[in-house]
């Protein structure tokens, strides 16, 4: 094929033809070859080259200026927009932003970012006006819990404090950290803590205050109470000290009672208990040559017990003239008693008479602690075998006299229940037993000795324990029997018991 290429020396450019030739049946038998100087021509095409690059060249770079000015122009706009939203999120709401044309897309973007920042301004005096609005709430909530925590107790007060500490730091920790929602949900939840512990408390002080009002109507109630125990104790004690006069100013007083008497010695001595007892005694001389000795413990306190030994020992003593017998005496006592008894009080009793010319004494007991005799300071007897029921149970009753024999020297010892059943720390009786013993020990038979020995006695047993009864005892020593003609000679008066 024919060609043409261009070949280069050093310098130099050359074209080369080449142009085949053929023998006629399609077969090259030869070439022919033409070469011709292009060095100018290669260089003016160079040239010609280089001008129309550079040419190019420079169009493209002023299109590409004029371009870059136009892009600039366009997209100054959205420069300033994309400032604007920068500062926006940093929450600069000074910034504004220069609208020229409104139409365009960049115009629009701009309008929007307009929007926005008056969105945003909006949105920051809305969060200004919310904040205000959550001081103010603080600074009501601190005001009414503070007026809350001045009524209030220390314990109270220091709570309702704590409480105002925890909804502050709450209401800050939701102010600080938080979207919208958040805040709201927090000033809601702060409100519901505010409120819910502010109905706590004045729940917990209604609650107490119902029970301050509870205790102190207990109180007062409680003070009424004692006012009326008190009048009701001072009434009282006006009835027992009543009750206590009226026994003892019933009760001999003046020992020796007979002093011009040489037959026998008599003394007696009671140690009354708190509360107002039944116990009495009594002595009298029935006639020149009998003496009369009575002592019993009647049921029941304070004045109906004071009021019935008065009137047992009164009987007593107005009937034992007119009776043959200690035993007619107390069956008549006794059916008296019982007639007129409406509160069933009762009374033991020992009545003995002495006659003083022979030593013998005859005795009716009702119900009564045996009589102990100290024969000649050596032996205690219990004289056991008379025994009849209490006066005032029951009227008609017969009572039975008994009888036994003084000899010069020898002691009658009687006594209440109040001796033989005082008790010590540990709840133990002093017995009769022990006082049968402590009888037996006596050296000095005087009778006021011997009562005093024998309370000693009692008083170490019992030691630091109460005394629940009277403490009576009565002691009769016959010296010497009486000549039988001494004294005057008094007719046998008879007591007649006609029910």
């Amino acid at each position: 094929k024919s060609r043409l290429d261009t070949w280069r020396d050093g310098q130099r450019f050359y074209s080369v033809v080449v142009f085949p030739l053929g023998d006629g049946q399609g077969r090259v038998i030869g070439a022919l070859v033409s070469a011709r100087d292009s060095t100018e021509t290669q260089a003016l095409q160079y040239k010609i080259r280089m001008i129309s690059i550079g040419a190019v060249g420079g169009f493209l770079i002023m299109v590409l200026g004029v371009f870059s000015v136009y892009l600039r122009r366009s997209f100054d706009p959205l420069d300033q927009a994309i400032t604007v939203l920068n500062a926006l999120s940093r929450g600069d709401t000074s910034v504004s932003l220069d609208v020229q044309n409104e139409n365009d897309e960049i115009g629009r973007i701009a309008s929007t970012v307009g929007v926005f920042r008056e969105n945003a301004i909006k949105l920051d005096l809305l969060e200004e006006r919310r904040e205000r609005q959550r001081r103010r709430q603080e600074l009501f909530i601190r005001l009414q819990m503070l007026k809350l925590s001045e009524m209030l107790e220390q314990d109270a007060r220091e709570a309702v404090l704590d409480d105002l500490k925890q909804i502050e730091a709450l209401s800050n920790r939701g102010a600080s950290n938080g979207s919208d929602g958040d805040i709201s949900k927090g000033e809601l939840e702060v409100l519901a803590v505010a409120f819910q512990t502010m109905s706590s408390r004045i729940r917990e002080q209604h609650e107490r205050l119902e029970t301050l009002i509870a205790e102190r109507t207990r109180d007062v109630e409680i003070l009424r109470e004692a006012l009326r125990t008190r009048d009701q104790l001072a009434v009282l004690r006006q009835e027992l000290d009543f009750a206590r006069e009226l026994q003892l100013s019933s009760l001999p007083q003046v020992f020796p009672p007979f002093p011009d008497r040489g037959e026998f010695q008599v003394h007696a001595s009671m140690v009354p208990a708190k509360e107002v007892g039944g116990d009495f005694y009594d002595f009298f001389l029935i006639d020149h040559h009998h003496l009369g000795f009575v002592i019993g413990d009647a049921s029941g306190k304070g004045v109906p017990a004071a009021m019935f030994i008065a009137i047992t020992r009164s009987l007593v003593k107005a009937v034992a003239p007119l009776s043959a017998t200690p035993g007619e005496c107390l069956a008549f006592v006794n059916t008296m008693l019982s007639r007129d008894n409406p509160q069933t009080l009762f009374a033991t009793c020992f009545y003995g008479v002495l006659d003083t010319r022979s030593g013998e004494v005859a005795f009716c007991n009702a119900g009564h602690p045996p009589p102990l005799i100290l024969r000649g300071g050596q032996q205690v007897e219990a004289i056991r075998d008379v025994s009849g029921v209490a006066l005032g149970v029951m009227e008609d009753l017969e009572y039975e006299t008994g009888s036994f024999l003084l000899q010069p020297g020898d002691v009658v010892h009687l006594y209440t229940d109040g001796v033989t059943e005082a008790q010590d720390c540990d709840d133990l009786l002093y017995d009769e037993p022990r006082l049968i013993a402590e009888l037996a020990t006596v050296v000095e038979t005087r009778p006021e000795a011997v009562i005093a020995q024998v309370l000693r006695s009692v008083e170490v047993f019992v030691g630091n324990a109460p005394q629940f009864d009277d403490i009576t005892m009565l002691t009769l020593r016959f010296d010497q029997a009486s000549m039988m003609g001494d004294g005057p000679i008094e007719p046998q008066r008879r007591l007649m018991l006609t029910g």
